[in-house]
């Protein structure tokens, strides 16, 4: 899938700067484990808007895992499935939220299922070339990921005694395991260290 580095570069700097404010304004903020609630707060703080939470009604074998949904009075609310487990509900609920923080008209779409749609066939193919809403899923995860997983805490993984056991460093973070695997990828750490706003967080 096809990126511009400025665009992942821009997605980085927003979560750094989030991660800014949540160290500023939560005394826990240094455990491994950052507070998908705490994050909730900030992020509502830093956008001047309420965001709720809902649990969503789906089937539990689902392609959709969570959404958010803009309401008329200028809140948010982010729906995520009752079925997934904790890791799954931190990051899903995490990427929602910073669907809003990276928010543009041109990464909207109200055509679930077609989104769904390209976003399965985008990620099959290196080359191609997304819409802006499928790119947004990406920028998005990515955002959530330098939040929760930051480059220096992958850094500092790698160089451990725990870094072939992705497993033990997801229970540390509290996310999936394959996410962590694949953020602690050589493919990942080369794309994303060589972002030039990839900060110290």
């Amino acid at each position: 899938m096809n990126f511009s580095t400025d665009e992942l570069a821009q997605a980085i700097e927003k979560a750094n700067e989030i991660a800014d404010h949540y160290r500023l304004n939560h005394l826990d903020s240094d455990n491994c484990e950052r507070y998908v609630d705490h994050l909730r707060a900030s992020c509502q703080q830093y956008l001047s808007k309420v965001i709720h939470l809902e649990k969503l009604d789906v089937a539990e074998d689902s392609a959709v895992r969570a959404m958010c949904l803009l309401m008329a009075d200028d809140s948010a609310t982010v729906c995520y499935s009752e079925h997934l487990d904790n890791p799954w509900t931190r990051f899903a609920v995490c990427k929602e939220i910073f669907h809003l923080v990276l928010d543009a008209e041109e990464f909207r779409n109200m055509d679930l299922d077609a989104h769904i749609q390209e976003v399965t066939s985008a990620f099959l193919y290196d080359d191609s070339t997304p819409s802006p809403p499928v790119r947004a899923e990406v920028l998005a995860e990515v955002a959530a990921m330098e939040f929760l997983f930051p480059f220096s805490a992958r850094t500092k993984e790698l160089a451990g005694s725990d870094a072939n056991n992705k497993i033990a460093i997801a229970e540390r973070y509290g996310l999936p395991a394959v996410l962590v695997d694949r953020y602690m990828s050589k493919q990942y750490m080369d794309v994303l260290g060589g972002i030039s706003r990839l900060g110290p967080k």
